[in-house]
């Protein structure tokens, strides 16, 4: 999984390679571990798969982000600022 912040905008990309056709859930939590959206949920296709975040629509602090599909769980720290 990669995160790309980019500082100009209020968009952050996250993206990841799924080697078939799967099913994925990507969830922003906060340090706690509390759930504070699911971001993406549904079936990827084969290769790279990219999608958005608003960073604005979330108060400015620390998360993870964790993306799990039926045989892994990746997660990544994340800092939340505002523009």
């Amino acid at each position: 999984m990669t995160i790309l912040q980019d500082y100009d905008s209020s968009r952050i990309i996250v993206g990841y390679y799924s080697s078939g056709n799967e099913k994925v859930t990507v969830q922003l939590t906060d340090i706690n571990g509390k759930q504070v959206a699911i971001l993406f949920k549904g079936k990827t296709v084969s290769g790279n798969n990219f999608f958005q975040i608003d960073r604005n629509s979330y108060p400015k602090g620390l998360y993870i982000i964790q993306l799990e599909t039926q045989t892994s769980l990746l997660s990544e720290k994340i800092i939340l600022t505002q523009n």
